[in-house]
């Protein structure tokens, strides 16, 4: 990815806001249609064995704690991507390995917004990889809870690892670009 012209950046940043949405309403969905079939008392923590250790009764408040917690972090996640796009107080707040942050303030006004729409791109690509992480622990439990198997801790590892490796790919990225724009 490239940097783009003002237009592009915005709809990349809204496209992916967009798709963090409908990961939230696709939460929301799964536990609303799971309800129904749900038993009584059902897990809701596991060893990572993938044995039961902590249960809970069903209720809408136990069955909608995922969707709902997902929904705060978009919240959370779309405020501070707002924020690096539009303050310029947000550059004192980007960590970037090697970077420099006394010579971003002295970047053109052009440069710094490259490097607030950088952050906030990050922003809402590490969000929408929360949700989606979010997203499968739900679908687990659930899916652990009306058929009684245990969600399978090596798919759950599994998706941590690539998890790690897209944020670091991401942050390899970031600091790549935020460098572009600190030579020119």
């Amino acid at each position: 990815m490239t940097i783009e012209e003002p237009g592009e950046k915005l709809s990349t940043i809204l496209i992916l806001q967009l798709a963090s949405l409908i990961v939230v309403a696709f939460g929301f969905w799964l536990a609303i249609s799971a309800y129904p079939s749900l038993p009584h008392t059902y897990p809701v923590h596991f060893t990572l064995s993938g044995v039961p250790d902590g249960w809970d009764t069903k209720s809408w408040t136990s069955v909608l704690r995922l969707p709902l917690i997902q929904l705060v972090l978009f919240m959370l996640m779309a405020g501070m991507t707002l924020w690096s796009m539009f303050s310029i107080k947000a550059l004192a707040y980007i960590n970037v390995p090697g970077l420099d942050k006394s010579k971003l303030f002295m970047l053109p006004d052009e440069e710094q917004k490259k490097v607030r729409w950088l952050a906030a791109v990050f922003s809402s690509l590490i969000g929408l990889l929360i949700l989606l992480f979010f997203l499968y622990l739900n679908y687990a439990m659930i899916k652990s809870e009306i058929k009684g198997v245990s969600p399978s801790m090596s798919m759950i590892l599994f998706v941590v690892v690539v998890s790690l490796i897209f944020v670091f790919a991401a942050s390899r990225w970031l600091t790549a670009e935020v460098k572009k724009i600190q030579h020119q």
